[in-house]
């Protein structure tokens, strides 16, 4: 076991130090399991009739380890107990529940967990493996014919990877252009693995000067509607699908506070727009809490919007 871990070492180009021979004690009589992932083996034995497993403790080492084993120490299943969660946005809490209601004898047990990212709906099935399956399925779909495209993914989905998956399957490139957000737009979409594909870059148009000389907002639109208006955000938009050569362009401006705000727009107005190829499309909100709080909500909000506005093109 020791010179395992010595050669796992040299692999990484790390000097071997005497605080590593503990990884290589082993309970006598005990099975020794690989760690691909780590120095640290994992152990599988018995004591007093009751199967014993030692894991390393880091997650991705621990993975490792108990996916080698788990079949062997799991049994065999007659009985499952499965939950799925439904993910949406658009949607408070309060109007999900109000448009499920009807369905709970059918859907029930429910949880319903609100955030900034969305409420995500929990949905349970317990019995047989593959009827267990059958009713998580059939109860997703229930609650997708109510709440149509409000609902986006389920589980590990995500905003940004599912608004990425349309524009590769679609075969269409984005370009960002951000004010108030200043660049988290840009970074959430980045966040996502291959979103070189179709993410060509963005703008972050802070000041009206950018806003004009790289977006061509009009000196005009600001004067009479400021920077924090409709026309801006459309025309943020519109500007950087065109300065980048984008099939879909996409904008924030808006008061992130905690200054700023007037009585006509107060903090957390923000504007939002998509931009695309003979449409463009600009929605107002008014966010509440703090200035990290608008910000990330602004920018979950206008990837949302981009998913739905593609989509509807996708169905037309």
């Amino acid at each position: 076991v020791y010179d395992k871990v010595i050669r796992r070492l040299e692999e990484w180009g790390l000097s071997v130090k005497d605080a590593h021979r503990k990884y290589g004690f082993v309970i006598e009589g005990f099975e020794v399991i690989d760690n691909d992932a780590g120095l640290a083996p994992g152990m599988m034995g018995e004591v007093d009739g009751k199967k014993i497993l030692i894991l390393p403790g880091p997650p991705r080492e621990l993975e490792s380890v108990l996916d080698k084993v788990l079949d062997r120490i799991a049994g065999p299943v007659s009985e499952r107990s499965l939950t799925r969660r439904i993910k949406t946005f658009g949607l408070r809490e309060t109007e999900i529940y109000e448009l499920l209601n009807p369905l709970r004898d059918v859907l029930e047990p429910l949880g319903y967990y609100p955030s900034i990212y969305g409420v995500e709906i929990e949905i349970r099935a317990s019995g047989d493996p593959g009827e267990a399956e059958e009713e998580l399925h059939f109860k997703e779909e229930k609650i997708r014919e109510v709440l149509g495209d409000n609902v986006y993914g389920v589980d590990g989905d995500t905003l940004e990877a599912v608004l990425g998956r349309i524009l590769r399957e679609k075969k269409l490139t984005l370009a960002t252009a951000e004010s108030c957000t200043g660049g988290l737009v840009g970074n959430l979409i980045t966040d996502v693995p291959g979103s070189s594909d179709y993410y060509l870059g963005g703008v972050v148009a802070y000041h009206n000067d950018v806003k004009m000389k790289l977006l061509g907002v009009s000196e005009a639109t600001l004067r009479e509607f400021g920077a924090v208006s409709e026309p801006t955000a459309r025309q943020m938009a519109e500007g950087v699908r065109k300065l980048i050569g984008a099939d879909v362009g996409l904008s924030t401006t808006g008061i992130a506070g905690p200054t700023g705000g007037t009585p006509e727009k107060p903090v957390g107005l923000v504007y939002m727009a998509v931009a695309m190829e003979g449409k463009t499309r600009v929605i107002k909100r008014i966010f509440r809490g703090n200035r990290l709080e608008v910000k990330k909500q602004s920018a979950y909000t206008v990837i949302d919007l981009a998913r739905r506005e593609i989509l509807s093109v996708k169905n037309e």
